[in-house]
């Protein structure tokens, strides 16, 4: 997909809701979800879901989203939100045990 395209797609309102909805959805069940046993990733998904649950976060998802290419499907979202979020939170190699 080209720049311009990713652009297009960040544009759509159909993937603007997509991606909202995703957020949320991914954020509720990290906020909620049992521990990696790894404090120090813990608390980046944590502060994550935490921004998002707040209304933050979600334009440099969206920009982040179509320029990964991503498909306009509700799973294609959903799938590609779990394959950056610890990424977006700001997890390293440094904070595995």
């Amino acid at each position: 997909m080209a720049y311009a395209n990713s652009r297009v797609l960040v544009d759509n309102s159909e993937f603007q809701v997509r991606v909202k909805y995703g957020l949320r959805k991914a954020a509720t069940a990290i906020a909620g979800g049992a521990s990696s046993g790894t404090a120090a990733i813990d608390t980046k998904r944590e502060a994550l879901a935490k921004a998002v649950l707040e209304g933050g976060g979600y334009q440099d998802f969206l920009e982040t989203l179509a320029a990964l290419e991503t498909t306009n499907t509700d799973e294609g979202v959903d799938t590609a939100i779990a394959s950056i979020w610890n990424d977006m939170a700001g997890v390293t190699l440094a904070d595995s045990p």
